[in-house]
């Protein structure tokens, strides 16, 4: 998932539930003028966490490419014994 697909995620979401989207921003402004140190820490986190998440399903995704091109290449080579 690229940045481009987050965007238009969020952007999808705040168009399907405009009411859920307002309240969660009025909530999200009201805890930063509140207790800002926890509220950036707790964004922080979850960028690390979002980081890591990406860089597992990136790994594993080159995986399953390789995987998936070893299979191709010893179908081929099946084909060929023939």
């Amino acid at each position: 998932m690229d940045f481009a697909d987050f965007t238009d995620s969020i952007s999808s979401f705040y168009q399907s539930h405009q009411f859920i989207a307002i309240v969660i921003a009025i909530l999200f402004v009201f805890l930063i003028f509140r207790r800002p140190k926890f509220i950036l820490s707790l964004f922080l986190l979850a960028l690390i966490l979002a980081g890591v998440i990406y860089l597992i399903f990136d790994a594993a995704s080159s995986g399953i490419f390789i995987k998936e091109k070893l299979i191709d290449k010893s179908e081929f080579n099946g084909i060929q014994n023939r």
